[in-house]
């Protein structure tokens, strides 16, 4: 009787064993598992007066910042062969591969915020490989902007071209003309609006985010702006910014924040190390990662004054001819 049930135990081990062998070998030919189950990402809770006074204190923080930018810019207006052979099919009248215009800038940022609410921006970079420099200046409304390439221009100055002319919030920018502003970096970067009087909010909630939009009290028909915040852990993700004709006319997504001191008063703030800015009525965009940023340091006046490079043409903004379009309505 002992040696039969070592017998039945033996056979029942060896099915066990056999069953396993299968499931393994069925597994092997393409038999899928059970998914399992992953629980979904905790969601914080919050209402708009918390969202507006997390932003109200960091804007009240921060009064100047500088940082070295290490960019990499795509322009997808304009299109490049993507190698040296597709170059020489090109001037050949063939079919060619093609890439966007892009390239890789080694840059010096540095901002502050006047007393009066002005906000000046300096950015200064080398493009990677190139001979090119570009330098972007915006003291309170006005601005300078010496750009590397002037692809919108019918002849390629040899030295390069200065873009003057003002930047305001409620203007609309003309269409088909150069939208970008150095203005918008510290607007994307810091939510001003929240300080500004004459300001409604409301908030939409949307499973991963909570969505402030900015409207203006004499015009709550049109969007100022659009404040994204992620609702893993409630730090600013998107900010987007309208002009006076409601169109977005630049837009900024965060990442990799880190707490950041804070030089004067003494104290901390979030500050993300990798911000992408588009602009996309000029189809431009900016991938920048922020290094060794310092905030509240002093800043001299002398960084944002005019610039005026010797051999540079001057090209103000509202003297350029606006084409007409077909539709009527700004190009996208």
């Amino acid at each position: 009787m002992g040696v039969l049930n070592e017998r039945r135990w033996g056979m029942a081990l060896a099915c066990a064993l056999l069953a396993t062998l299968l499931s393994g070998c069925a597994w092997l030919r393409g038999a899928q598992l059970a998914p399992s189950v992953v629980a979904p990402p905790a969601r914080m809770e919050a209402t708009r007066a918390m969202l507006l006074l997390t932003i109200e204190e960091r804007a009240v923080q921060i009064h100047s910042i500088t940082a070295n930018a290490q960019a990499w810019a795509y322009n997808e207006s304009v299109v490049l062969p993507a190698t040296m052979a597709d170059n020489v099919r090109m001037k050949a009248g063939k079919d060619y591969n093609k890439i966007f215009e892009r390239g890789q800038v080694n840059a010096a940022l540095k901002m502050k915020r006047g007393e009066a609410g002005e906000r000046d921006v300096y950015l200064t970079g080398t493009v990677v490989g190139l001979d090119m420099n570009l330098k972007l200046i915006g003291k309170n409304d006005a601005f300078w902007m010496s750009l590397p390439t002037t692809t919108r221009e019918q002849t390629v100055d040899k030295r390069g071209v200065i873009y003057v002319g003002e930047s305001q919030r409620v203007a609309p920018r003309r269409a088909d003309v150069l939208s970008i502003r150095p203005q918008d970096i510290w607007d994307l970067l810091f939510t001003d609006e929240v300080l500004m009087p004459g300001i409604v909010t409301y908030m939409e909630t949307w499973p991963d985010f909570y969505v402030v939009t900015f409207l203006r009290e004499d015009s709550p028909e049109r969007i100022f702006s659009k404040v994204w915040f992620n609702r893993e852990d409630l730090t600013l993700s998107v900010h987007q910014i309208f002009d006076g004709a409601g169109r977005i006319i630049a837009e900024a997504r965060f990442a990799n924040y880190a707490p950041v001191e804070i030089r004067k008063p003494k104290g901390r703030v979030l500050m993300p190390a990798q911000v992408m800015l588009l602009w996309p009525r000029d189809r431009v965009m900016l991938t920048v990662e922020l290094t060794n940023i310092k905030i509240n340091e002093d800043v001299p006046d002398k960084w944002f004054e005019p610039i005026e490079p010797r051999g540079y043409r001057v090209q103000k903004i509202d003297d350029i001819p606006v084409p007409a379009s077909p539709s009527g309505t700004p190009a996208p």
